[in-house]
């Protein structure tokens, strides 16, 4: 994985091989959490959620942790993110833990996630509605 060029932000991405998706790392000091997660943006975002959402079970099961799967409805982006909540990312002395608790779960997405998006084929999709009007 390599990050992106480091700015003034909560977040930092990382590639995972395909464009219209990255992994992140965020730091929420108003909510008291940390996460990281898969983001699609991507023109195809929601057909590529809703393709992995298929393989949700396996996929958590392999990571050993649940994941929010948060489609983003008003958004053309989705995003499949875990959080370490009631942690102060403010508290420079933890600092090496989220760390190391970040690089841990982003090397676990990475695995995960990597040879599926490569994978991922729109045409694959079909939306409920058009399974409803084929069946």
């Amino acid at each position: 994985m390599k990050p992106q060029k480091p700015a003034p932000q909560h977040y930092l991405n990382f590639s995972i091989g395909r464009s219209g998706f990255h992994l992140a790392a965020s730091l929420n000091s108003r909510e008291e959490k940390i996460g990281v997660e898969l983001y699609l943006d991507h023109e195809h975002a929601k057909a590529f959620f809703h393709l992995l959402v298929k393989d949700r079970e396996q996929i958590e099961q392999e990571l050993g942790f649940p994941l929010d799967w948060q489609e983003l409805p008003h958004r053309a982006a989705c995003r499949i993110v875990y959080f370490l909540n009631k942690v102060d990312p403010k508290h420079e002395s933890r600092w090496p833990e989220f760390r190391r608790w970040m690089i841990e779960h982003l090397e676990k997405l990475d695995h995960a996630f990597r040879r599926r998006v490569r994978v991922l084929n729109p045409e694959h999709y079909l939306p409920s509605s058009e399974r409803s009007a084929e069946e």
